[in-house]
C-alpha cells in the first residue's frame, strides 16, 4: 500500500480478513479496560479515580456501582 508503512498495512489486512483486530479484541477484554469505560461515563471521574483505585487495590468496582 503506497505511503503507508508495513505494521498499519498488516494490521488493514488483519481487519479486512477477518472483520476485527486481535490486539483491539485484547485490550477490550482486559479488566483495566472495561473499569476505564466505567469511569468514563461519570462526570468528573476518569483515569484519575480509575489509576487511584487500581494502585489502591480498593476492591472490586460492583462495590461502587
Amino acid at each position: 500500500m503506497p505511503g503507508v508503512g508495513s505494521r498499519l498495512a498488516e494490521k488493514i489486512w488483519e481487519i479486512v480478513e477477518r472483520g476485527e483486530l486481535r490486539k483491539l479484541d485484547e485490550l477490550t477484554s482486559l479488566e483495566e479496560t472495561k473499569a476505564l469505560e466505567l469511569f468514563t461515563n461519570v462526570w468528573g471521574a476518569g483515569n484519575a479515580i480509575h489509576n487511584y483505585r487500581v494502585v489502591r487495590k480498593n476492591g472490586p468496582l460492583d462495590a461502587i456501582v
